[in-house]
């Protein structure tokens, strides 16, 4: 009988915990499925040093009908986009798990690439500001 408690037990930890799923498709401009989009759901609470560890990022890419489904926490908000190719759409705030999610993608908006180098923390911050002269390349 122990034995068997103690496997029901175990079995129950490691269920997800406060876990649920949301449902959504992405489409272009035009209506249409955008198949293999990268969405992203960031969930970054406001802190004033900005703890990257409490973070929770969850990605997915559509298939062929734009859709895709990703487990959440609940009780969680979540900032949410999409990037596929040559569009990206507008970031979607105040995303909550459980229901379904419409993002249009907005034609020539693909993603830019950001390098960055050099060191990280309040000198390099320190250093950049103001802005330098070309806003697509930072070095530090």
């Amino acid at each position: 009988m122990g034995r068997m408690f103690t496997g029901l037990l175990l079995a129950l930890c490691l269920l997800p915990q406060g876990e649920t799923t949301l449902a959504g498709r992405v489409l272009d401009d035009a209506g249409k499925p955008v198949a293999a989009a990268l969405v992203t759901l960031l969930h970054r609470p406001l802190a004033r040093h900005g703890d990257a560890s409490t973070e929770h990022r969850v990605v997915a890419h559509t298939d062929a009908r734009g859709s895709f489904r990703v487990t959440l926490r609940e009780e969680t908000i979540y900032s949410v986009w999409a990037v596929s190719a040559d569009a990206a759409s507008p970031v979607a705030e105040g995303i909550t798990a459980g229901g379904f999610l419409e993002l249009c993608t907005e034609a020539n908006t693909a993603a830019e690439s950001i390098r960055v180098t050099g060191g990280s923390g309040p000198a390099c911050r320190q250093a950049t500001s103001p802005a330098p002269p070309d806003p697509w390349h930072v070095s530090c």
